[in-house]
């Protein structure tokens, strides 16, 4: 039958992600970090933690005075890792 052509379109959306191996685990799952210039906050699992979050701390000086970081577990040591500037 003659006619015209079907037409189908198809949507592809893809966003970059930084990844990085953390040598000391936090714990949990998911971690964020807040540094304002005076105090420190880690939440680890959603919950307050006094120690840990080190290697984000480095991660994050080298960009912003202050920041955020939130982290999520992909697999064992590795992360996704964002840090954007408070």
């Amino acid at each position: 039958m003659g006619g015209a052509p079907e037409r189908r379109s198809l949507g592809i959306a893809a966003r970059r992600i930084e990844v990085v191996e953390l040598d000391a685990d936090p714990g949990g799952d998911d971690v964020e970090l807040v540094w304002d210039g005076v105090e420190r906050a880690l939440r680890v699992g959603g919950e307050p933690a006094s120690e840990g979050g080190a290697e984000l701390d480095e991660i994050a000086r080298g960009r912003y005075d202050t920041y955020v970081v939130n982290a999520q577990r992909l697999e064992g040591s590795l992360w996704e890792v964002s840090v954007t500037p408070l």
